[in-house]
């Protein structure tokens, strides 16, 4: 008979958890026959940005100098019944991720090995090509969406990425996140701005350029709200950079949508605004000196516009998240110790996270849950790998032979990552307010037009009878006057007879009297003739 405690094999028997009362404890359920695959219904939520239905953000009463955060008015409003109301954006469109891989040259840091890839741009190739051949683990071939050399300009990296941030205007959500080992040129990707040399200028930069430029010339009676925020995660705690006294955490809405709470919203309305708070929030993000990087990033940082647009009586809301995640290093290699040390823990823990959400969602045969809770970063870009977000992954690489296993690594990590796909959704909704507005604008129009038709047709019928009437005493007088005439002529036929019989009469006297006829008379008189 085997010992108590232990099974016919030798192996110990765990003993069955008892309460103090000796009554056995139910069992949790296996992890395996608790995992569920991942909800298909999630996939045809509302997407990105925003606070849930009834939950208006509020800012801190903390501001930038001069400036003062939005009062409210990019809050998620709800419609007139209570819900939003998602309107049909026809078939289906799957989005893939896209990953562009571009490489900095291989002796930036004083590295002593030669180049360890070989490209071809034209195939959008990459070779990895350790320094041993005995090495045979690192010999490995990659095809991405791009491959930009080290000769690449910051406008070749943005040329594959364009398309998808101005696509925020139209109410697409997007994403552009660089990924890669520290010191591998991510920041100087995505964030550098240089106001002497502008051909420098990263993709935040240029997206911001490009982004008013199509706001400008879009459709003429679309309106546009825009606004930023701006947020670190470090050590795992999410951090508002625009107002670091905030106290800024993740929530999620009744459709599982994540949005963040206690972060300031700032509206801007140019590109400068927007790099102002760009730099204003890069003046509080944690960096740190290391043997790879001189200026390492120690935190994830994500730079957040939120469009909305209110366009014939539909209401808009897309979000563009612009992510520079801290790169990931070898201890030994950066020689971090002490809060460094705790930093790239952090780091490489979020990153592996990430890595095996990518590895989930680039393989839903297996109906793994995405661990999206298991780390804030994750947790923040919930929205973007669910909700429909178009992405494009920038991954940064060393050439140097002495970052292979780094290099390797984070080819893989983009290889995978271009296997994840997204259904496309717009976030769009019903906006009752302005369809009213613009409605009692029409009917006051035509309210207006119809008294204008009235009062000039009652002045066109006023006009007419006046001019009737004038007709008609014109008439009148014309007979008046031909009646007068008529009345003078018989006078004047009168005067002329009575003249002349005056006249005959007084020649008849003088012949009678003898008298002369100018005595007669008195005046010469000239008789007239009858008429």
């Amino acid at each position: 008979m085997a010992p108590r405690g232990r099974t016919l094999g030798g192996v110990p028997r765990v003993p069955s958890p008892r309460t103090p009362g000796g009554v056995p404890r139910a069992r949790s359920p296996s992890p395996r026959l608790a995992r569920q695959p991942l909800n298909s219904s999630l996939l045809t939520r509302q997407p990105l940005g925003g606070s849930p239905d009834g939950l208006a953000r509020q800012p801190s009463t903390s501001s930038l100098p001069g400036r003062r955060p939005s009062s409210g008015s990019l809050t998620r409003p709800s419609s007139g019944t209570g819900r939003r109301t998602p309107r049909a954006t026809g078939e289906d469109i799957i989005n893939r991720v896209h990953v562009v891989v571009r490489l900095r040259p291989a002796f930036v840091r004083g590295e002593t090995g030669g180049s360890a890839l070989m490209l071809n741009e034209a195939a959008r190739s990459i070779t990895v090509t350790p320094a041993s051949e005995n090495d045979r683990g690192n010999f490995r071939s990659f095809t991405f969406d791009g491959i930009l050399g080290p000769d690449k300009l910051q406008a070749d990296t943005f040329a594959h990425v364009q398309k998808i941030v101005t696509s925020v205007v139209d109410g697409n959500s997007a994403c552009v996140m660089c990924y890669g080992q520290t010191g591998s040129g991510k920041t100087y990707t995505l964030s550098n701005v240089d106001e002497r040399e502008p051909s420098n200028n990263g993709v935040m930069q240029r997206t911001f350029e490009a982004l008013f430029d199509r706001i400008r010339a879009g459709e003429e009676d679309a309106k546009f709200d825009v606004s930023v925020q701006y947020v670190q995660i470090y050590m795992d705690l999410i951090q508002d950079l625009l107002d670091p006294v905030n106290n800024v955490s993740l929530r999620e809405d009744a459709d599982g949508r994540v949005f963040l709470t206690g972060s300031t919203i700032y509206s801007v309305a140019s590109v400068e605004e927007c790099v102002e708070f760009f730099f204003a929030g890069n003046s509080n993000r944690k960096t740190a000196f290391t043997q790879m990087n001189a200026h390492s990033s120690r935190s994830h940082a994500a730079y957040i516009l939120t469009v909305v647009k209110h366009a014939s009586g539909v209401k808009t809301t897309s979000s563009l998240y612009l992510v520079d995640l801290a790169g990931s290093e070898r201890t030994a290699k950066s020689e971090a110790a002490g809060l460094n040390f705790d930093e790239a823990v952090a780091i490489n823990s979020s990153l592996a996270v990430l890595g095996r959400v990518i590895y989930s969602l680039a393989n839903p045969k297996n109906k793994i849950r995405p661990p999206f809770r298991e780390s804030k970063l994750t947790r923040l870009l919930s929205n973007v790998f669910t909700y429909g977000a178009r992405t494009v992954m920038v991954v940064c690489c060393s050439m140097s032979v002495d970052d292979v296993p780094e290099t390797n690594s984070s080819l893989e990590f983009a290889k995978q990552a271009m296997n994840v796909k997204v259904r496309e959704v717009k976030d769009e909704e019903i906006d009752y307010f302005a369809l009213s507005v613009q409605l009692q604008i029409q009917l006051d129009a035509q309210s207006a037009a119809v008294q204008k038709d009235v009062v000039d047709k009652v002045a066109l019928d006023g006009i007419a009878r006046e001019k009737q009437a004038l007709h008609s005493r014109v008439e009148q007088l014309e007979d008046y006057i031909k009646y007068q005439q008529r009345q003078l002529d018989a006078y004047r036929v009168a005067m002329t007879a009575a003249a002349n019989e005056l006249h005959s009469e007084m020649s008849d006297w003088t012949v009678h009297t003898g008298l002369p006829t100018s005595l007669a008379y008195g005046v010469v008189y000239q008789p007239q003739p009858e008429q």
